[in-house]
């Protein structure tokens, strides 16, 4: 990657209560040939400013929808990170907020939007929470941050619309915490604070944009504010789902940085060093009861103790879509690495696999599954990293990104690798990174993209970096990249998650006593092979005849005493006792006893009179325990013979 500029976009929002104002949103055209000059309120940039009268009041939020737009440069040495737009309303005049259209900084020629539609959060506070009556006029200014000549830097090539949001309350907010809450070292290091935010009341779904307030100071003078981190997760998902973020992208100033309702929006590239604040909690249930708890972590340990201390820390929660599947097809042409386990632990053993020649644009896909939970908590981990091929021609800037089988986006990494090669870690930490780590420049394999995975099976993209590339849910990948490489990237990836035990069968015949040779219907026996109270194993056997051979599988690491439970139909529930080896049991003739109609646990007068009562009946009924295809006085002569008969 080369420089750029990745500054994160922070906003804040008023907590306000208005009641009976109208919610609404208000929005606003920016046309095709719009200029961005210099900076904002320079009269060379009153040609360029729009308004719009509004047509019901309404609370400003932190954001504003899009549709369409691109941005031509004009300027040679114009970025596109540079180009804003002001908003202003005349009821409010010293009140503004600027819309940052990118972080990206390269043009190519022309930066396009990168959706048809999108959303963008203000770069600054002075808007959020303002109340926009009726009638007032809204403007917006075109500009740009750094005045690179006389005349236009940038031109919009295709206008745009822009809609302000209305104001929406959190779903959960934590309240003050007092603190102090240290940022000490890695994740699970115990100079990292770990805290209780509180208990949610009603469910909801979580969403993209959340508020963190809080004042940073610095207790180790090496210590950086952008190297601050934040993991939350939710009581209901312990093992694995997490949410990443970074508070802030400013400096201490006299050591201390004060950050008021920042909006974090996940997800969003956050620096060129971790590249992506990301929610896996995003579009799931936060159940009412369950409870969320914060972990204040540093990015980069500079020594023994806390890096940083927060106080007066606030976090609070919007509610968002529900996620589902895409419908979005798995991608067609992929390399399919296998399943990675403990056997590819470290980095001399792991599954690796080498793109092949690139295209401009090209994508390449690997597929690879994680046979168990990536539990950070159980320190598991799964780490992936690419590097080079070692031959001419070769790609040396990378951008990785990664999806579930369903087609979420978890995740993406641009520099976190040696170089310019990417990098992403899930779990615990622990695993030895494949070079040194010097700190910004690279990761190590600490746990930093998210608490962990489920098992399953997952996508990865890899593709050469270039400004403007774009991902997204439903395996949205592109690439603007218009070079082409002989030869690709190799992606490796390890974990430490066992491959699940292998499996033995018990094998036997179980024989339904006083029945006919062939059924007229099928019985249902099922079964549960159980050591203590833990279920080994559980099915059923389906028999169309007295005599059914069965075969059950069960893990090879399950050994010692167990028992066999068999139950179902007109048949009393019997045990078999059997030994666990690791290897294949024969467990021999099992026979279960007839009789039990209302499957009470008991053959009694009440079977008999059911019995009776289904007399000559040719459907499919336990009354017709000698399964003959009716109801007949041999039934009636089978449950009297059993009668007394129980459970085991």
């Amino acid at each position: 990657m080369n420089q750029r500029n990745s500054s994160l976009m922070l906003t804040a929002l008023a907590a306000v209560s208005l009641p009976g104002m109208v919610f609404a949103q208000q929005s606003i055209n920016i046309p095709t040939g719009a200029e961005f000059w210099n900076a904002a309120g320079n009269a060379e940039n009153i040609p360029f400013t729009y308004s719009t009268t509004v047509a019901s009041g309404f609370v400003v939020g932190n954001s504003v929808d899009y549709t369409a737009g691109s941005i031509t440069e004009v300027q040679t040495s114009d970025f596109v990170s540079e180009n804003r737009l002001r908003l202003r309303v005349d009821s409010a005049p010293t009140s503004f907020a600027d819309v940052q259209f990118s972080s990206t900084t390269s043009y190519t020629g022309t930066f396009n939007f990168p959706a048809a539609t999108g959303k963008l959060y203000f770069a600054n506070s002075g808007f959020q929470g303002l109340v926009v009556p009726t009638n007032a006029v809204l403007t917006a200014e075109c500009f740009n941050s750094g005045n690179d000549g006389a005349g236009a830097d940038a031109i919009l090539s295709t206008g745009i619309t822009l809609t302000v949001n209305q104001f929406i309350p959190p779903s959960f907010d934590s309240g003050v915490l007092a603190g102090p809450f240290n940022s000490g070292g890695d994740l699970y290091s115990a100079d990292n604070a770990v805290v209780n935010l509180g208990t949610v009341g009603a469910s909801f779904i979580m969403g993209t944009s959340h508020l963190f307030s809080g004042v940073n100071t610095r207790v180790n003078t090496a210590s950086l504010a952008n190297e601050a981190r934040v993991r939350i997760r939710n009581s209901a998902y312990p093992t694995y789902w997490t949410m990443e973020f970074k508070p802030t992208a400013g400096t201490y100033t006299a050591g201390t940085i004060a950050l008021s309702s920042v909006t974090v929006t996940t997800p969003s590239v956050a620096s060129g060093f971790s590249d992506l604040q990301h929610s896996t909690l995003r579009g799931l249930s936060m159940p009412a009861g369950s409870t969320f708890s914060a972990e204040f972590w540093d990015i980069l340990d500079n020594g023994a103790g806390a890096d940083s201390s927060w106080t007066n820390v606030q976090i609070a929660f919007n509610s968002g879509l529900a996620w589902g599947p895409t419908g979005s097809p798995t991608p067609a042409t992929f390399v399919d690495m296998g399943t990675v386990t403990n056997a590819n632990a470290t980095t001399a053993t792991a599954l690796s696999a080498v793109t092949g020649a690139l295209t401009a644009g090209q994508v390449s896909w690997f597929k690879v599954t994680i046979p168990g939970n990536v539990a950070g908590n159980a320190g598991k981990y799964f780490n992936l990293w690419t590097s080079t091929t070692g031959t001419t021609g070769a790609v040396t800037d990378t951008v990785v990104s990664i999806f579930d089988n369903s087609g979420r986006w978890l995740g993406y990494d641009d520099d976190s690798g040696l170089v310019n090669f990417s990098m992403m870690t899930f779990g615990a930490p622990g695993a030895v990174a494949p070079y040194s780590v010097t700190g910004v420049s690279q990761a190590a394999f600490n746990g930093k993209a998210a608490g962990g995975l489920t098992a399953g099976t997952y996508w990865i993209a890899v593709a050469s970096w270039a400004s403007g590339d774009s991902y997204g849910d439903g395996f949205s990948v592109a690439s603007p990249y218009t070079g082409s490489f002989l030869n690709g990237v190799q992606l490796n990836v390890i974990s430490n998650v066992e491959a699940p035990p292998a499996n033995v069968d018990l094998t036997g015949s179980l024989n339904l006593s006083d029945t006919s040779a062939t059924f007229a219907f099928n019985r249902n026996i099922s079964y549960s092979v159980m050591q203590g109270t833990t279920v080994v194993a559980s099915g059923t056997v389906v028999a169309d005849a007295s005599s059914e051979s069965f075969s059950i599988s069960v893990p090879a690491s399950a050994t010692g005493a167990a028992t066999i439970e068999w139950d179902g139909s007109s048949f009393l529930l019997r045990k078999t006792n059997i030994n666990l080896t690791g290897s294949a049991v024969a467990v021999g003739s099992v026979s279960v006893q007839n009789g039990d109609v209302d499957n009470s646990g008991e053959v009694d007068a009440a079977d008999i009179d059911e019995v009776i009562a289904d007399f000559g009946d040719t459907t499919d009924n336990p009354s017709d325990v000698d399964v003959s295809g009716e109801v007949d006085a041999a039934d009636i002569d089978i449950v009297i013979a059993n009668f007394g008969g129980v459970n085991d």
